[in-house]
């Protein structure tokens, strides 16, 4: 075993620890939401143990998607009274409560990524 090895091992714990089942927070207590880009790096880390779990990532990250195509950089999926600015200082109109801004199409390109992994695992 490698240094490296005890790495790869934490960040995957980081990852489960992180899950609220479908979705990963970025990190717990302070971030209780869905964000998008932190979402489009934790499908890429689950894409390297997980590709189902990589995928859940990505098409839940969607759910959000605004009609006019626009995905927000926080969805709101659960309540949490601790957190401030919530859904409705954000004015977000998608199908479910969500920030009213967009970051860089980050998820795309990790999508992708993941795409181009997972399609290797196919052909193996």
């Amino acid at each position: 075993m490698t240094w490296a090895d005890g790495f790869d091992e934490q960040a995957r714990e980081i990852l489960r620890r992180n899950d609220r089942g479908g979705y990963t927070i970025p990190t717990s207590g302070l971030y209780p939401y869905q964000w998008n880009w932190d979402s489009a790096f934790a499908a890429l880390g689950f894409a390297q143990f997980d590709l189902d779990r990589a995928w859940c990532e990505i098409e839940t990250l969607f759910t959000g998607q605004w009609t006019n195509g626009m995905v927000p950089h926080i969805l709101f999926h659960a309540p949490d009274e601790g957190y401030f600015p919530s859904h409705e200082v954000w004015q977000g109109t998608g199908p479910i409560p969500s920030s009213g801004i967009s970051q860089p199409p980050v998820a795309a390109t990790m999508a992708r990524l993941i795409y181009d992994r997972d399609r290797l695992c196919c052909i193996n």
